[in-house]
């Protein structure tokens, strides 16, 4: 059974505005998942890495922390 992704607390605008103001490349990818599923671009993790151009196992690890 596969895990439900965690809710994103963070508005739409929020992570927008941090997008655009981040300059730590490591952070800018982690921020861009966010605002996918918080924007409901992507509905699964499948999607998001697909998206981002990363596996899956990255974007649970990413949602882990």
């Amino acid at each position: 059974m596969r895990n439900p992704l965690p809710p994103i607390p963070e508005a739409v605008t929020a992570l927008t505005e941090r997008l655009h103001h981040e300059r730590d490349g490591r952070k800018t990818p982690r921020l861009q998942m966010l605002y996918l599923l918080a924007s409901g671009q992507a509905r699964t993790r499948q999607d998001v890495a697909r998206l981002l151009g990363v596996h899956r196992h990255t974007i649970s690890q990413w949602l882990a922390v």
